[in-house]
Formats: C-alpha cells, sequence, structure tokens
C-alpha cells in the first residue's frame, strides 16, 4: 500500500506486526509460563481452605506466584517473547526494500517507525501477557487483602506497598516489566547494523539477560540484576533509589546504541 505520511507508515508497520505469528506464539509462549504459576498456588490454597483460612487466599498474591514466585519460567524467558518484530528492520535492510520506502517517506521517519512499532509490540506483549494473567487470578480467587504471612516481598523494599495497595503495586510491577521490554528491544535494535545475523540479533535480549545474571551472581551487585525491573523483590539490597539510578543508566545506553544504530545507518544509505 502507498506510504503517505507517518499515521499511515506506522499503520502500515503495525498491520505487519499484526500478521507477524511469532507475535501470537510469543503471546502463548508467555501466558502459558505465567499460568503456570496456578498450578503452585492452588497448592497454596487447597491448604488454606483445610486450615480454615480462606482470608489467606487472595488473587493478587496469584498473581505474584505467576510471575516469578510459583513459576520462574516467565523470568527465564522474558528476553524472549518480545522478539518478534526485531529482526523486520534488519531483513528489510537486507532485502534493499529499505532503499524503496525511505524514498517516498525519508531516513528519519522510516527508521523511528521502525523502532516504534517494534519498541510498542515488546511493551503489548508484556502488557497482555500479565494484564490476562492477572485477569485469570481475579476470576479464579477472591480479592482478599495479602497478609504479610502469604506474600514473600521480604528480600528488599515493597512489602509494605504490597500490603496496602496491592492494585496499585502491581500495577506499577507490569508497567515495570513494560519499561526493561522496551529497553532490551531497543538496545538489540540497536545492534540492527552490527551484527550479521539475524538470529544472532534474535539472540541479543537472552544474551544480555545473561550477562547480567553472571555479572550479578559473581560481583554481588544488585544492580546489575536483569529481575531489578521484572521482580525486583528477588534482588536482596536493591532500593527505590538504586532502581531510578538502573532506569537512567539503561535508557542512556539504549539512546546510544539506538543513535549509533541510526547514525551508521544513514552513512550506509548515503
Amino acid at each position: 500500500p502507498p506510504v503517505n505520511g507517518r499515521s499511515t507508515m506506522i499503520g502500515n508497520e503495525f498491520t505487519k506486526l499484526f500478521r507477524t505469528r511469532l507475535l501470537y506464539v510469543a503471546f502463548f509462549v508467555g501466558l502459558l509460563t505465567c499460568l503456570a504459576g496456578l498450578v503452585s498456588y492452588y497448592d497454596t490454597a487447597y491448604w488454606a481452605k483445610l486450615a480454615g483460612r480462606p482470608e489467606e487466599i487472595s488473587a493478587y498474591n496469584a498473581w505474584l506466584d505467576c510471575l516469578s514466585i510459583g513459576s520462574s519460567v516467565y523470568r527465564i524467558i522474558f528476553p524472549v517473547i518480545i522478539i518478534p518484530f526485531l529482526d523486520s528492520y534488519y531483513l528489510e535492510r537486507k532485502s534493499g526494500y529499505q532503499h524503496f520506502i525511505i524514498s517516498r517517506t525519508g531516513k528519519w521517519k522510516y527508521f523511528w517507525t521502525k523502532w516504534f512499532v517494534g519498541a510498542s509490540s515488546a511493551a503489548i506483549i508484556i502488557l497482555a501477557v500479565l494484564g490476562i494473567t492477572f485477569f485469570v487470578c481475579s476470576l479464579l480467587f477472591p480479592f482478599n487483602q495479602p497478609l504479610s504471612e502469604t506474600s514473600h516481598l521480604h528480600k528488599n523494599f515493597g512489602i509494605n506497598w504490597f500490603l496496602d495497595r496491592p492494585g496499585a503495586y502491581i500495577f506499577g510491577l507490569i508497567l515495570c516489566n513494560m519499561f526493561y521490554a522496551v529497553i532490551y528491544y531497543t538496545v538489540a535494535f540497536g545492534f540492527s547494523n552490527i551484527v550479521g545475523s539475524r538470529y544472532l540479533l534474535l539472540l541479543i535480549p537472552l544474551i544480555i539477560y545473561l550477562v547480567q545474571l553472571i555479572a550479578w551472581q559473581s560481583l554481588r551487585i544488585p544492580e546489575f540484576s536483569p529481575l531489578v525491573f521484572i521482580a525486583y523483590y528477588e534482588v536482596i539490597g536493591l532500593t527505590p533509589e538504586k532502581m531510578l539510578y538502573v532506569a537512567l543508566g539503561d535508557t542512556m545506553v539504549a539512546l546510544i546504541m539506538l543513535s549509533v544504530c541510526y547514525v551508521q545507518d544513514a552513512r550506509e544509505i548515503i
């Protein structure tokens, strides 16, 4: 279809996104790994009912089990389920289709539209996975206020917030996951002009995740943990101030990678 104006181009790119089969594969894999946490929480709920303590059963605690406490699979595959649109820009560069689009839209508009739609896809996948998981938990369990003795959030700050305002806490944690999805996607997108293999490009978010994990465990520096925004309650010694510093640092790295990619691409096209 013709590309006339930024809104039309963004619409075309989103059309490509929602026609990408890998998008739906990533979504279903992410959702299944989250819902696997219900297996462990059903066991918890069973014993609570048996003990005559139904007030200990909460949809909020069930969601946390789905995120990582009961099922650690989601936090492991997090960097993999955000990549369905990551190779779109790379493939269009390799095929030469990029030159056709740029001749009608301009380098700046094309580049930033590709990044925006791809980054949006990463955030949308995470929002859909975690949002639907919470919806399922709300259908299966009551909205009882979480109790401290049944909430596994004692490794750092945040327990009081969860106990007082669990809905706001979960909403904030979903936003944190979406933020990190965009960061991972952006850094990987910045490698589009550097790596020579499509499959290596798709593996970059996972590679970054593993490097962070090794650095965290080896150096005992909580800021290096890949779980800082994915499941921050798993990181001993983490504070809100440290999270802010990590967010600023990660954003700076992502913007640098994005800028380097754009400059290098512009030079190649010229």
